[in-house]
């Protein structure tokens, strides 16, 4: 069972603190909504690992609670957070919560009106800080040195026409 979206929303722009707990996927849209919601995210999700761990410091605005220990001291431990530290994660949320807008395509027509500026107030960096570019950085530090990557060119061997693999310089690269 969920909670329809509208009453979803209308609870997490209200709230202080938001719930985020498993969905039926290995993840949930309701982390990402509550980003935009005014409130600070609380993941209820022991095998949840947030999008761009590597790339934002997350957990500066995000509050990663056991699922085992769901219970009344959830509740203390969130009465007890400081109304400084929380506007201090607050504002951390907002700087960081646009890596995970994918930014709409120029080809859709739909989505013009965020195009022509109406994403900027909420997100100003949108067009280079977004989760396109945030997947774009994960990828290239992953990025394995493979036979076919960057720096590995191939050619037919010119006695065999077995393929060797060589560098930027012609050099053969060996195993």
């Amino acid at each position: 069972l969920d909670v329809p979206d509208v009453e979803a929303v209308q609870g997490s722009t209200s709230a202080r603190f938001c719930l985020v707990p498993r969905g039926k996927s290995a993840w949930s849209s309701r982390f990402f909504r509550v980003l935009f919601a005014g409130c600070l995210p609380v993941l209820l999700n022991d095998d949840y690992e947030p999008p761009f761990e590597t790339l934002l410091d997350i957990p500066q605005w995000l509050i990663k609670w056991p699922m085992r220990k769901v219970d009344d001291g959830l509740l203390d431990y969130l009465r007890s957070v400081p109304l400084s530290a929380q506007e201090a994660m607050l504002q951390k949320v907002a700087q960081d919560r646009c890596w995970y807008v994918y930014p709409p395509s120029a080809l859709d027509y739909e989505q013009t009106d965020l195009m022509n500026g109406k994403l900027d107030s909420i997100c100003p960096n949108w067009r280079t800080e977004n989760a396109f570019f945030g997947v774009m950085r994960e990828l290239r530090r992953k990025r394995r040195k493979s036979k076919t990557s960057f720096d590995t060119f191939y050619l037919p061997g010119a006695t065999t026409g077995q393929v060797i693999y060589v560098d930027r310089y012609l050099r053969p690269l060996t195993d």
